[in-house]
C-alpha cells in the first residue's frame, strides 16, 4: 500500500496548489508538490524557464492539464465532446446543465472542478453552479472532495512511474555505455541460457572485442527493466580480491558506515551473500 507521505502528495497539498491558481496573491510558501519526479519530466514537456517561479508553473500547468484530460475523459464517457476553446459563459452553463443530466457523480465532480480551476475566467461560483446542476451546496462539496481524492491518486501513480523512470536512468548510466548499446548478433542462445539459469554468478571469459561487455550490459538491463537490479558496481580491471571488496564497500556504504558489507548483502534480497 502507497503512503501518499512518502510522495509529497496529499488532498491537502493539491487543494492549496489548485487554489494558488485561482488566487491573484502570490503564495507565501512552496509546496511540496514542486519536487516531484513527475514534475521534473513535466519540465521537460515545454519551456518554463521564461516564468518567473517555473516549477510552480510546471505544477499548474500538469494540475490544469490532467483536470481538462479528466473532464474530455468523463463527458467522452457519455458520448459528449470536449467542452469548446475559449468558451462562453453562456455555452459553459449549457455544459454544466448537460453533465448534470446524467447524474453522475463522477462527471459533475470533474465538471466543477473544471469550471472552478481551469475556466477561472467565467468565474463560475458554487452556488452558481449549485443552481445550474439543480444539487445543494454539501451534495456539491462531496463531489468536489471525491474529485479532488482522484486527482491525487492520480498523480500518485504518475509520480511512481515517474520515479521508476528516474531509477532506470540511474542505473542505465552506471553501466560502460550508459545504456546505449550496440545490437548482439547471433547471442540469443546464450541470453536465454542465463535467462531460464537458476545460478547467480556467471564467469564469462574471451577475446578482446568480441562483445563480453555489451553481453553482459544486455543481460543487465534486462535485469534493470525488470525492477530486479538496486545497485550496479562496475569494476574496470580489479587488482585483488581486496581491492573488488573495498570498492564495492564505498560505492554502497560509504566511508561512516558501521555495518559490514555481509550485513549488508544480507538484507537485499537480490544479493547471494557468501563468505
Amino acid at each position: 500500500m502507497v503512503n501518499p507521505e512518502n510522495f509529497l502528495i496529499t488532498n491537502e497539498y493539491v487543494r492549496e496548489a489548485l487554489d494558488q491558481i485561482i488566487q491573484a496573491a502570490p503564495a507565501t510558501y512552496t509546496n511540496p508538490l514542486q519536487f516531484l519526479h513527475v514534475i521534473d519530466l513535466h519540465m521537460l514537456t515545454a519551456d518554463f524557464t521564461f516564468f518567473q517561479d517555473p516549477r510552480k508553473f510546471a505544477v499548474d500547468d500538469l494540475l490544469i492539464s490532467t483536470i481538462r484530460d479528466q473532464y474530455v475523459y468523463q463527458r467522452a464517457l457519455h458520448s459528449f465532446s470536449a467542452p469548446q476553446s475559449n468558451i462562453t459563459l453562456v455555452n459553459a452553463i449549457e455544459t454544466i446543465r448537460e453533465d448534470a443530466t446524467t447524474g453522475n457523480s463522477d462527471l459533475i465532480g470533474w465538471s466543477w472542478v473544471y469550471f472552478h480551476y481551469v475556466e477561472v475566467s467565467l468565474q463560475i461560483s458554487q452556488q452558481q453552479f449549485c443552481r445550474t446542476v439543480r444539487l445543494d451546496d454539501r451534495t456539491i462539496r462531496r463531489y468536489h472532495y471525491n474529485t479532488i481524492d482522484k486527482l491525487t491518486k492520480y498523480l500518485i501513480r504518475c509520480e511512481q512511474d515517474a520515479r521508476e523512470v528516474r531509477r532506470r536512468q540511474i542505473l542505465y548510466g552506471q553501466l560502460p555505455h550508459k545504456g546505449t548499446m550496440s545490437d548482439l548478433i547471433e547471442r540469443e542462445p546464450e541470453l536465454q541460457l542465463i535467462r531460464k539459469s537458476k545460478f547467480r554468478h556467471f564467469y564469462i571469459v574471451g577475446s578482446a572485442g568480441i562483445g563480453k561487455t555489451v553481453f553482459v550490459e544486455q543481460i543487465l538491463k534486462e535485469q534493470i527493466d525488470n525492477n530486479e537490479i538496486d545497485h550496479i558496481v562496475w569494476i574496470h580491471s580489479p587488482l585483488s580480491i581486496e581491492n573488488i571488496k573495498s570498492y564495492v564497500y564505498q560505492q554502497l556504504l560509504g566511508q561512516k558506515s558501521k555495518i559490514t558489507l555481509f550485513e549488508y548483502m544480507s538484507l537485499k534480497k537480490n544479493y547471494s551473500c557468501n563468505r
